[in-house]
């Protein structure tokens, strides 16, 4: 169906379907597809992609409780004319992530991804907002608008759009717009503009390299690094629970790939390589994101997360998951690397140890 909204005719499809969202890296979130709205500019690109979901009690307090679709406390407002029935069906209109509405595929991009494939990106729950929630309730329908609603995010497509002075404009309308007092208090406003802030530059990773984005994610993150190679080697540290360790992060550009290393200091003499060897491929069979590495030439021991991002872009989010579960893997499976190295334990003895 075809709407002609401001001169622009918007193509309404029917989405049938059950769609599967992914938050990175193993949560999922199911909800029933009931139409999408796609949106064009005069010169025929593509301004706005929206989705409307159906969703029961239970997953909607799900994504009330844990912000899926960008749905943050400090997003939120009382409904109008009324209030919600806990026990009753919600709709949910989401908007896609401005970036990446010009590479939306259509109705195809909800369709489930072959087994272990990469999430495609319009499946990943952080590029949706919630725009509006809505209840039928008899002859009345009850409806929150959030902050993403307000301010419009097809207008807001790039940072030369949007500086301080908007975050600051569009603070002040939240606040205006949902009757709010002018008086909120300071660590709401706060977060408010943080919210932005993170939002406005998701926006601008697309025209990053790689290696600014990854740059940006260790400075955030307030990592402590070495940089070599033009950038595209960072050397660093990581102090686990018991053990501190040197970590490699790699960008290869042209390729454009981000490769991650953790490499501990693990002694290991020739004659423990084939025990070492048994134990990261009892490990790394268990394992889903990552895996274990040995050079026969020197006994060193790593363990590699890495991602392709051909064609796309790589997030904050992405960068997080690949270093964060690379760290936490290596701090929990170390006693055994050690143990092993050590002759202190068997393959099979060490794995158990760990993976309690």
């Amino acid at each position: 169906m075809m709407q002609n909204v401001c001169g622009v005719m918007t193509e309404t499809l029917p989405l049938d379907r059950k769609i599967t969202f992914y938050r990175l890296p193993d949560s999922v979130l199911v909800a029933q597809g009931i139409n999408l709205k796609i949106s064009p500019n005069p010169d025929d690109s593509l301004r706005e992609v929206r989705l409307s979901l159906q969703v029961n009690p239970d997953t909607y307090r799900d994504v009330e409780t844990h912000s899926w679709f960008n749905f943050k406390l400090e997003t939120q407002n009382q409904p109008d004319s009324g209030s919600f029935d806990p026990n009753l069906d919600y709709t949910l209109e989401l908007t896609l992530q401005p970036d990446l509405v010009g590479k939306f595929p259509g109705i195809s991009a909800f369709d489930s991804p072959p087994p272990d494939a990469e999430t495609p990106v319009w499946l990943q729950e952080d590029n949706w907002f919630v725009l509006i929630v809505k209840q039928s309730q008899g002859d009345r329908e009850i409806r929150l608008r959030t902050f993403w609603d307000y301010l419009q995010l097809d207008q807001l497509n790039s940072v030369a759009t949007a500086g301080n002075e908007i975050m600051r404009g569009m603070s002040e309308y939240f606040k205006v717009a949902l009757g709010q007092s002018l008086d909120l208090p300071e660590e709401s406003e706060n977060s408010l503009n943080h919210l932005l802030e993170d939002f406005f530059d998701d926006l601008d990773e697309d025209s990053q390299s790689l290696t600014s984005a990854v740059q940006n994610f260790f400075d955030k993150d307030d990592w402590e690094y070495i940089a070599s190679d033009g950038g595209s080697i960072l050397q660093m540290a990581f102090q686990g629970e018991q053990y501190r360790w040197n970590c490699l992060a790699q960008v290869r550009e042209d390729d454009r790939q981000f490769l991650f290393y953790s490499i501990p200091t693990i002694e290991l003499s020739p004659e423990r390589y084939s025990a070492m060897a048994e134990f990261i491929t009892r490990a790394n069979y268990g394992l889903v994101l990552g895996n274990f590495e040995m050079d026969f030439s020197d006994g060193e021991v790593r363990y590699k997360t890495s991602i392709d991002v051909e064609g796309d872009r790589l997030s904050h989010a992405l960068i997080n998951q690949l270093v964060y579960v690379n760290v936490l893997t290596v701090d929990q499976y170390l006693p055994g690397l050690f143990a092993v190295a050590q002759g202190n334990a068997s393959p099979t003895d060490a794995i158990a140890l760990v993976e309690l």
